[in-house]
Formats: C-alpha cells, sequence, structure tokens
C-alpha cells in the first residue's frame, strides 16, 4: 500500500517543507523514521536518506519499502535520546516529524542539540502546534472516545527556544 501511494505520488502535505527546504543528492536524516514513509518519498525525490529508529521492526518495513521502490537507504537502530553514533556535520539536514512532543523538554532540547551537531545545514522538526484548534478539539475528541493511539503528546505554541538552546539560528517556524 505504501509503494503505491509513493508511486502515485500520493504523501502527506507536510512532506511538502521537507522538499522545498532541501535539494537533490543532499543526506538528511529522519529521527524516529517509524515506517519510513516519509523518508522514502524524500528517497523517491533523490534525496539521500539516513532513518533511526528504535524498532528493528519499523526498519525492516521500511527498507522492504525502499527496497520494493529501487531506492538507497541507510538504516539505523540506535535511541535518539542518547549521543548519537555519527561525525559532527555527517549529513546535510536532521529533521524529524510527530517524535518531539512525545519527549520532555530537556529531552527536546538534548535531541535538537544532537541534531544540530551532526547537521551541515539545519534541523527541521514538524510537530503539533498547540494553536491548532482542529488538532486540540480533535486530540480531546479521540482522547474521550478512547480512539487516541498516539500516546502522551505535548504540543507546544513555539519550538524556538529549543531550536535556540541548541544553538540553532535562522529559527523559522
Amino acid at each position: 500500500e505504501v509503494v503505491d501511494e509513493i508511486r502515485k505520488n500520493k504523501f502527506p502535505v507536510w512532506v511538502k517543507p521537507l522538499l522545498q527546504h532541501t535539494s537533490e543528492n543532499e543526506s538528511i536524516m529522519e529521527l524516529g523514521s517509524g515506517t519510513g514513509f516519509l523518508s522514502t518519498v524524500l528517497a523517491f525525490y533523490k534525496r539521500i536518506v539516513h532513518c533511526i529508529d528504535y524498532s528493528d521492526e519499523s526498519l525492516e518495513f521500511a527498507k522492504k519499502v525502499f527496497s520494493q521502490l529501487t531506492l538507497e537507504g541507510h538504516f539505523y537502530n540506535t535511541d535518539i535520546l542518547k549521543k548519537l553514533p555519527f561525525d559532527n556535520k555527517y549529513v546535510d539536514w536532521t529533521w524529524s516529524s510527530g517524535v518531539l512532543e512525545h519527549f520532555t523538554d530537556d529531552q527536546i532540547s538534548n535531541i535538537l542539540k544532537e541534531s544540530a551537531r551532526i547537521s551541515k545545514k539545519g534541523v527541521m522538526c514538524l510537530v503539533p502546534n498547540a494553536n491548532a484548534l482542529l488538532y486540540r478539539v480533535g486530540k480531546y475528541h479521540m482522547e474521550q472516545n478512547g480512539t487516541w493511539v498516539y500516546g502522551n503528546e505535548d504540543a507546544k505554541y513555539t519550538m524556538a527556544n529549543f531550536f535556540k538552546k541548541a544553538g540553532l539560528k535562522n529559527i523559522q517556524e
């Protein structure tokens, strides 16, 4: 199903900022890649993709999807709460989607510091925004009905202070 969606050029709208801010042949590291769906889209558009996840099952799934699309990817089972096993400036970009909102403020700061360390050009994150009324109403409704499956999420109004604390500049939200 994932392979068919990508072949049909069907993917979530939140992949567009990642495509707009990166270029072909740039290396990008996804933290908490899960099934690798978003990274597969980026590889399809000729980014050099690196996926980090703590789940062997998720990484194996991602490898199969990459293989079926004859895409190259690099896959690492590692814990993003620890020092990442990569040299400084290892990739052009580090990014995550739907990951940081599951961590404490201190953990977010440490993850972003490590992301900044291994990145040449920058760090991007896609997280729920606490200002998004539809997100908040939908989450509340799902929690009340027992259908919320995403665990604890702490949506932020801004991530700018976390990025500043990590030493990043030229912060855009």
